[in-house]
């Protein structure tokens, strides 16, 4: 059976560069100030949430360590 091939001619390539069409991106704006009160205010949330992290640690733990000792039993 013999099958017929088409052969298209090889695509054009367009009129002007792609990235032509976008306007260029301006440079970023400069960072925001620190406000030394919003910073002391992250540093006492996260020594918050460290603690409250350690505490639930030690409670996992001693609730694991109280579930082993009631299974050997």
């Amino acid at each position: 059976m013999a099958h017929a091939f088409s052969f298209r001619p090889p695509c054009t390539p367009p009129e002007e560069e792609p990235m032509k069409h976008y306007a260029p991106l301006s440079a970023p704006p400069p960072p925001p100030r620190e406000d030394p009160r919003l910073l002391e205010a992250l540093l006492r949330q996260n020594q918050i949430l460290l603690e409250l992290l350690g505490a639930f640690n030690a409670l996992t733990a001693a609730l694991l360590a109280r579930e082993r000792t009631h299974n050997q039993k």
